[in-house]
């Protein structure tokens, strides 16, 4: 009796050992999307700061009025390479692994924003910047929504 018992033990211990599947990916990939209050609120303030520059660049080339070529393609000019450089920023900020994706979408936002910047002039149709600058919008939307979904399973 005893030797069936544990004949049978050894046959399902073989089995599973046999059918056990390795490891999908990496270790460190499959932990949680989780981060602590200070790295959370650091990442935000960054990206806040750098969407703020972001925002007083395009208000300047916006105010500049386009009748002006000359002025106009010298803050065009100045704010394109204040926007590369915020970029070059946002790339560069360490963010915890639960703000991975906002990341990915603050960096689309600022591109876009750029892109259509690129659409804004005297010899452009206006509407192209319009719509540009509403899909940047949307994209920021979408980064904002990221934000209070990884607040909320934060909390």
């Amino acid at each position: 009796m005893f030797k069936k018992i544990f004949a049978l033990a050894l046959i399902l211990i073989l089995v599973a050992i046999c059918t056990r599947r390795p490891l999908d990916g990496k270790l460190a990939e499959r932990l949680p999307d989780t981060c602590n209050a200070a790295q959370f609120a650091g990442t935000v303030s960054a990206f806040e700061e750098l969407r703020l520059d972001q925002s007083l660049a395009v208000s300047r080339v916006e105010s500049t009025p386009i009748q002006e070529p000359l002025d106009y393609a010298e803050v065009m000019k100045r704010e394109q390479q204040v926007l590369r450089e915020l970029q070059g920023k946002a790339s560069a900020v360490r963010e915890p692994r639960c703000l991975g994706h906002a990341k990915e979408l603050f960096l689309r936002y600022l591109q876009e924003t750029s892109k259509a910047l690129a659409l804004r002039g005297a010899d452009k149709n206006f509407s192209d910047y319009r719509r540009a600058r509403e899909s940047a919008e949307t994209i920021r939307a979408q980064y904002a929504s990221e934000l209070k979904l990884q607040e909320k399973n934060r909390q």
